[in-house]
């Protein structure tokens, strides 16, 4: 809980720690981000405080924003990474990344289209309003209100590709229910590859690419697992201490700090979404 989470932080600070990085799995995501989330007047919660604000959210003569002159001694916390997470969509656009990233500026979350613990974990959770449960605060968002009956709690292990802000334009309430996310996630599916492309590579955009106006993708790296197979179980939920490519990019992210885009086993696909540059296991040499 948010109490002995907090008192582990005051031990590292303690003996010295300076800097961090937190890594968790699964409903681990749900822990982290009760205890990360915002106050109703949206400051840091008081386990977020006791971590250095990430750099462009401090201000220029702000004592407590950074570590030297700081009266109270904070951590860098320098990682998140968010493996196969189990958290609503919905909620992570409305509330949870932003959260986290005031206190983080490099976060990674590793998904995989074809976990089938994270499907049913859908199923299970989208049947909470048809009998009558609450739901932890954390997990909610505006748009559960609205949904009767049973329906999929997409949560963003599987659907990496929705993790983008909806259009205002359309959403007055300014996030829209999960299944108009996930249609217009697909319909940008195949022009945002070139559009977003051509955007980092500083390439003037070709008029035939251009349409619909491209969505806020959240910064930051999302890594889809999907295609891995060396070392896979059958739910493709839990594999990340035995893939070598996994474990090789862990320590790369925790030694450097690099953000996806300057990682050579990563592959660029679209938007804020890469993929690791491994060849199928039934590629073998003779």
């Amino acid at each position: 809980n948010a109490k002995n989470f907090g008192l582990l932080l005051d031990s590292l600070i303690q003996a010295g720690i300076q800097t961090v990085h937190i890594m968790t799995h699964s409903l681990g995501v749900q822990t982290l981000m009760n205890v990360m989330r915002n106050k109703p007047d949206g400051s840091r919660s008081d386990v977020a405080s006791r971590f250095i604000l990430a750099p462009d959210f401090r201000s220029g003569d702000d004592e407590q924003s950074c570590m030297i002159g700081s009266k109270v001694a904070r951590l860098y916390l320098k990682n998140i990474l968010l493996l196969n997470p189990c958290y609503p969509v919905a909620a992570f656009v409305e509330h949870g990344f932003a959260s986290l990233r005031c206190s983080c500026s490099n976060i990674t979350i590793m998904g995989d289209r074809g976990d089938n613990a994270l499907f049913f974990s859908e199923i299970g959770n989208g049947m909470m309003n048809y009998f009558g449960y609450k739901q932890p605060e954390v997990l909610n968002f505006r748009a559960l209100k609205d949904q009767p009956g049973v329906h999929r709690q997409v949560v963003i292990g599987r659907h990496i590709d929705m993790i983008f802000l909806p259009d205002s334009d359309k959403s007055s309430a300014g996030v829209e229910q999960e299944a108009d996310i996930e249609q217009e996630s697909e319909a940008h599916d195949i022009r945002l590859v070139f559009k977003t492309l051509y955007a980092q590579l500083g390439f003037k955009e070709d008029a035939t690419l251009q349409g619909d106006k491209e969505p806020l993708w959240l910064d930051c790296d999302i890594i889809d697992t999907t295609l891995l197979e060396s070392n896979i179980q059958g739910l493709r939920h839990s594999y990340f201490n035995l893939n070598p490519v996994v474990v090789k990019d862990f320590r790369e992210i925790f030694l450097t700090g690099r953000r996806a885009k300057e990682r050579a086993s990563l592959l660029y696909r679209k938007g804020n979404i890469f993929s690791y540059c491994q060849a199928p296991s039934v590629v073998v040499s003779k």
